[in-house]
C-alpha cells in the first residue's frame, strides 16, 4: 500500500501535531507492505532525517511555507505529488484542506485534531471563519477520518453533523517506550508544550507566583515554543519577581524525558486539549501529573490525574491551580495503574488498527 503523506508539520520544529504523524509513520513503515512517501517544503528536524535514514521517501519543496498565499503553493506541490507517485492513500495530518485536492488513485484521509478555533475566543473570528472554511472542505473532499480522541469526535460531529457520514476511526495517539532513566525528584514542577493561552501557561504562570506568595518552594521549568506575545510578555514580568521560573526553550524528546524522570510533577493546565500527549508519556516515569478538569484527561488516562476545576472567572482558576500545586500528593503512580494506559498507544497496538481501516477505506486487504 501507497502512502503518501503531508509532513510539513515536521519540518522544523514539530511540536504535537508533527510528533503525532512521525510516530506513526514509524509505526505504520514496519508493516507489511507499507510504502511511505512524506511531502514537506523543508525537511531540517531530527525527525525528518530519521525518516530518511528509516528508507521513507522524503518530498521536499525547499520552499519555507508560511500562513499566507504561499499556503496554496505548497497544496499545488502535494497535488503534483499525488499525481506522480499515485498512492493508496493520501493522508492529510493537519485538519484543514485550504483548497481542493484529488486522489483519483487511492483515497483521502484527514486527521481531525481538535475543533478550538470554533471553542475558544483566544483564536480571534478571522481565523475561526477560516477554520470553519477550511473544516468543510475537509468533510466534503477526504473519504475518511482519523480522529485523535472520542473527544474530538464528538466535538467534531457536534460542530458538523454532516462528518458522522464519513468513515472514521480514533487512532489516537502513538506514544513510543521511554528509555529507562533514573527515577529522582530535584524538587521542580514541570510543564512542556507550546506556551499559549488555549495551553494554559498564562493560567500557570500565575498559578506559580501565587503557589509562591502562599508558601510554595518547587521551581517551575518550562519548555516548548512561545506561540502567543501575552504569555512571553507575563514570563518576563515573572522573571523580575522569581528567580524559581525558568524558561528552558524547545526541548528533543531526550531531554524532556530526562526533566520527565526528575520532576516533583508535571503540570499541564489546558483550556482545551484534543488529546495531550506528555500527560501520557510521564506516566512511564509513574510521575504525579496535576490538570485542568478537561473529560479528555480522564479519557486517555483513566483518571489517573489530580486536577482542578475550571471556571469562567480567570482568578478562581489562578487560586485553584495554586492551591493543588500546594497540596497535591506527590508520590509515584502505581505501575499496576500507569501500565494499562501504557499499553493502549503503544506502536504495534494503533499501528495495526490504524492499517485495517486505510486497507478497508482503500479496498484492500490489511
Amino acid at each position: 500500500m501507497k502512502i503518501l503523506v503531508d509532513a510539513r508539520t515536521l519540518g522544523t520544529k514539530p511540536s504535537g501535531v508533527g510528533m503525532y504523524l512521525f510516530n506513526f509513520i514509524q509505526a505504520l513503515r514496519v508493516l507489511p507492505d507499507m510504502e511511505f512517501y512524506a511531502a514537506t517544503d523543508v525537511a531540517e528536524s531530527v525527525e525528518m532525517q530519521n525518516l530518511r535514514e528509516a528508507g521513507v521517501e522524503l518530498i521536499v519543496m525547499e520552499r519555507r511555507m508560511k500562513k499566507n498565499m504561499a499556503l496554496l503553493q505548497y497544496f499545488r506541490f502535494l497535488q503534483e505529488q499525488i499525481e506522480r507517485i499515485r498512492p493508496d492513500i493520501f493522508w492529510e495530518g493537519n485538519n484543514l484542506f485550504p483548497v481542493k485536492l484529488r486522489n483519483p488513485y487511492g483515497k483521502i484521509v484527514t486527521t481531525i485534531h481538535d475543533m478550538f478555533p470554533l471553542t475558544m475566543r483566544c483564536y480571534g473570528s478571522v481565523y475561526a471563519a477560516y477554520f470553519r472554511y477550511g473544516i468543510r472542505n475537509t468533510l466534503r473532499w477526504s473519504d475518511g477520518l482519523l480522529y485523535n480522541s472520542v473527544e474530538t469526535q464528538k466535538e467534531t460531529e457536534r460542530l458538523f453533523p454532516q462528518a458522522k457520514k464519513l468513515s472514521s476511526e480514533i487512532s489516537y495517539i502513538v506514544i513510543e517506550e521511554l528509555p529507562p532513566l533514573p527515577i529522582t525528584d530535584e524538587n521542580f514542577f514541570f510543564y512542556v508544550g507550546n506556551l499559549e493561552k488555549r495551553k494554559g501557561t498564562d493560567l500557570l504562570i500565575r498559578a506559580y507566583l501565587s503557589y509562591l506568595k502562599k508558601g510554595g518552594e518547587k521551581e517551575l521549568l518550562l519548555g516548548g515554543k512561545i506561540r502567543d506575545e501575552e504569555v512571553d510578555r507575563l514570563l518576563k514580568t515573572a522573571y523580575t519577581q522569581t528567580n524559581k521560573l525558568k524558561y528552558l526553550g524547545y526541548m528533543e524528546q531526550d531531554t524532556r524525558n530526562r526533566y520527565f524522570a526528575s520532576c516533583s510533577a508535571f503540570l499541564f493546565p489546558s483550556y482545551a486539549e484534543g488529546f495531550g500527549m506528555p500527560v501520557v508519556e510521564i506516566l512511564q516515569y509513574q510521575k504525579p501529573v496535576i490538570t485542568s478538569d478537561l473529560p479528555i484527561f480522564d479519557e486517555i488516562t483513566d483518571g489517573l490525574t489530580q486536577s482542578f476545576p475550571l471556571d469562567p472567572d480567570p482568578e478562581k482558576n489562578v487560586e485553584a491551580l495554586a492551591e493543588v500545586m500546594l497540596h497535591a500528593s506527590l508520590t509515584s503512580l502505581p505501575a499496576e495503574r500507569t501500565e494499562p494506559v501504557i499499553r493502549r498507544y503503544r506502536p504495534e497496538a494503533l499501528a495495526k488498527k490504524t492499517a485495517a481501516f486505510f486497507a478497508e477505506l482503500s479496498g484492500g486487504q490489511s
